[in-house]
């Protein structure tokens, strides 16, 4: 009898254990666990005592800066609607939008009617840390441009200008502080400790580089009409009113006539199709008013 019991025990133990094997096979993937998102904290403030307008609005927000475009994975915006400084800021940010080794800085201003007024230098951020704890930020007065310029490359607007100390380039919501560099034609200018950006003026063109990233050839100011185009072999015309667009090509065919394009679309065009025919504006390149060239 005792034989007998002992054998049912270990029939027993042995189907447990080949039970408990198959359960095992059987278990759920592993399952990341879900991560908190990283929160960013703080308050702006700044020395003037100058009382903030009700309509001012604070802006707070985080930039990716290892790419060119820069863009915005976290942001805050906050009516004031009277409040004063310190004003308080608290938001969270979705750590699957920060990316490994990519370097991340908090960017802060305050606006009123849609200007800014106060803006403050970039901070690093950790985004290896559970919060970042940022504690007062002190803003600094907006300085506008002197002899300030506006080209565009491609789609990206660029204003150009001085400051009381230094040149100044505002870029894909970037300020870049500029120096001079030799260069064969133009005026050439790079920026203060980072050589891969840069911008070249010729006049009324100019490159521009951010980062190492070439944009397309940039144009002073927005295209005015009428403007002309002309080519060669067969020879043609086209010239662009506000009343539309004359085609006339050397085939003894009728010229035709179309709606003008938009200005962004002008702004876009290649080169080859800015040739302008007009009187040139009797304001000098900004290299001429500041007086360097």
């Amino acid at each position: 009898m005792e034989k007998s019991v002992l054998s049912v025990s270990r029939r027993y133990s042995f189907a447990c254990i080949v039970l408990g094997s198959a359960l095992a096979g059987c278990a759920a993937p592993d399952v990341k666990p879900v991560m908190d998102p990283l929160v960013i904290q703080g308050s702006l403030s700044y020395a003037a005592r100058i009382a903030l307008l009700p309509d001012s609005r604070a802006i707070v927000v985080l930039r990716d800066e290892s790419t060119p475009a820069m863009p915005v994975v976290g942001e805050q915006r906050i009516e004031l609607t009277g409040a004063q400084v310190p004003v308080p800021f608290r938001f969270t940010v979705d750590r699957t939008k920060l990316a490994e080794g990519h370097r991340y800085a908090l960017r802060r201003a305050v606006t009123t009617a849609g200007r800014a007024t106060s803006v403050s230098d970039p901070m690093p951020i950790d985004p290896s840390k559970p919060t970042a704890d940022v504690g007062t930020l002190m803003l600094k007065p907006y300085q506008a441009l002197a002899f300030a310029s506006v080209f565009y490359c491609g789609d990206t607007r660029v204003e150009v200008g001085f400051t009381d100390s230094a040149m100044r380039m505002l870029a894909r919501n970037q300020a870049f502080d500029l120096r001079q560099v030799v260069a064969a034609s133009g005026a050439r200018y790079e920026a203060v400790n980072d050589p891969t950006t840069s911008f070249w003026n010729k006049g009324e063109r100019a490159t521009l580089v951010i980062r190492g990233k070439a944009y397309p050839e940039c144009f002073e100011g927005e295209p005015a009409l009428p403007l002309r185009a002309t080519g060669n072999e067969p020879g043609w015309r086209l010239d662009i009113a506000p009343s539309g667009m004359t085609l006339l090509a050397d085939t003894g065919a009728a010229g035709s006539r179309r709606r003008p394009p938009s200005r962004d679309a002008l702004r876009r065009a290649p080169a080859t199709a800015r040739t302008r025919e007009r009187p040139r504006s009797p304001s000098k390149s900004w290299t001429a008013c500041a007086g360097i060239r």
